[in-house]
C-alpha cells in the first residue's frame, strides 16, 4: 500500500496543529477507522537530525537529552475512537532557543521531514503518512 504524502506549512511562533482523520477501505469508500488502543508517534527531523519526537500517552520517547528534546513520556500527540488524529507542534520549537530556530541560518523558510506510524492494540505498527514541514519565518515575536 502506498503511504499518503501531505505537505503542511508552519509560522514561526505559532503552534501547529495537525489534525485529521484516519480512514480505511476502497478508494472513493474509505470509513474511519475506530483507534481506541491504538498509539501514535511522529519524528520531526532536518536531515538525518531528530528535532522532535511526538508520542501519544503509552510510547516512551527515545531522545537524548538535547536541547529541543522533551520529557519521557509527554502527550504531544492524541487518537480517537472516531479516527482522529492530532499532534501539536509547540511554537516554544521555533521561538527563541527552540530546536528550530538554530535551523534558519538567515533563511526565510526551513523544510523539515516527517512520518507518522501507528501500533494497534496487538502490536502491529504501520507508517500512515509521510511529508514536509516549511516553517516560514515570523517578524512579530510573541513569547
Amino acid at each position: 500500500m502506498a503511504i499518503a504524502t501531505y505537505n503542511w506549512t508552519w509560522q514561526e511562533g505559532e503552534d501547529l496543529v495537525m489534525s485529521f482523520i484516519y480512514k480505511e477501505g476502497p478508494k472513493g469508500s474509505e470509513v474511519p477507522i475506530d483507534l481506541t488502543g491504538y498509539t501514535v508517534r511522529m519524528d520531526l527531523v532536518s536531515g538525518v537530525n531528530r528535532i522532535y519526537t511526538f508520542n501519544s500517552d503509552d510510547i516512551p520517547d527515545v531522545d537524548s537529552s538535547t536541547p529541543g528534546d522533551q520529557d519521557d513520556p509527554v502527550i504531544e500527540a492524541g487518537v480517537g475512537s472516531d479516527g482522529s488524529i492530532t499532534i501539536v507542534v509547540p511554537r516554544s520549537l521555533t521561538l527563541s532557543g527552540g530546536a528550530v530556530t538554530s535551523l534558519f541560518q538567515g533563511t526565510d523558510s526551513l523544510v523539515l521531514n516527517y512520518d507518522i506510524f501507528l501500533r494497534n492494540p496487538s502490536n502491529l505498527q504501520s507508517k500512515i503518512l509521510r511529508g514536509t514541514v516549511t516553517v516560514e519565518r515570523s517578524y512579530t515575536k510573541w513569547l
